[in-house]
């Protein structure tokens, strides 16, 4: 389990969380959604042991603050927003970073991770000639290479994504969102900050709602993603309907006058 319990974060002399409160089991998906600003991207810092915190973020049983971070590596893989590479590395040696235990991963199994991520054949390409889209998706592939299975020897392991799809196209924002979700699927967990209050509801088992540092609600996107609470937290006014095609799924559409407002 992910517990995080009154968990507070101030930098600079400013608060920018407070009294945030969050669960996450294993076999689920659980996006973090919320305006720009809202405190994001500083909770999953705060949970994966990159910044420090008041309060209590409990990975597996372990306060994260207390544990080493070795120990956290194997718990956990974290995607950054960005991630620069200064050097001049393939899209096969940033792979192969991920490996932060054991003996150097085989070419066969960096090829196949970049398959994974739609970059078959890619692995000889130097990061800086890639598009944006194609290097968040290499780095995507070694986090999961550090990952491993989502069920290990000491338990879940946890993919942390913060806007996994920020800089891709639909078809890529879809085989991103369908391996995280495979990885909830297979036993491991998957906690992301997210956007597109679409994609979340698509894919979600939960959605944790942030504004201004603080937590609003969390639950089913059935229930968390609801007119008034998007025009609450988002300040706008979006009809939410049910996709009819697709089951339970919920879409936010932006009605015309909103959009030429």
């Amino acid at each position: 389990m992910l517990e995080v319990r009154d968990l507070s974060v101030a930098l600079s002399g400013r608060t920018i969380l407070s009294g945030i409160g969050l669960n996450a089991a294993p076999g689920t998906l659980t996006a973090i959604v919320g305006p720009s600003g809202s405190g994001k991207s500083t909770l999953l810092r705060a949970i994966t042991g990159e910044i420090g915190y008041h309060g209590s973020a409990r990975l597996n049983g372990l306060e994260v603050r207390q544990t080493c971070p070795e120990r956290l590596a194997a718990l956990r893989a974290v995607l950054p927003q960005e991630t620069h590479v200064a050097f001049a590395f393939t899209a096969a040696e940033v792979v192969a970073l991920g490996a932060h235990r054991g003996p150097t991963p085989s070419p066969r199994r960096i090829d196949e991770l970049l398959a994974t991520v739609g970059l078959r054949g890619m692995g000889h390409r130097l990061v800086q000639s890639l598009s944006g889209g194609e290097r968040q998706r290499v780095h995507l592939a070694r986090v999961l290479l550090q990952a491993g299975e989502p069920v290990g020897p000491e338990g879940p392991r946890w993919l942390f994504l913060d806007e996994p799809v920020s800089s891709l196209d639909i078809a890529h924002q879809l085989g991103v969102m369908r391996i995280a979700r495979s990885y909830a699927d297979k036993g491991g967990a998957v906690v992301a900050v997210m956007h597109d209050l679409n994609l979340s509801a698509m894919f979600a088992d939960r959605i944790a709602v942030l504004s201004a540092g603080r937590f609003v609600t969390s639950g089913p996107p059935a229930e968390v993603l609801t007119g008034e609470m998007i025009e609450r937290v988002y300040g706008c006014h979006i009809p939410v309907c049910t996709a009819p095609e697709e089951g339970p799924w919920l879409l936010v559409q932006a009605a015309r006058q909103t959009l030429s407002a």
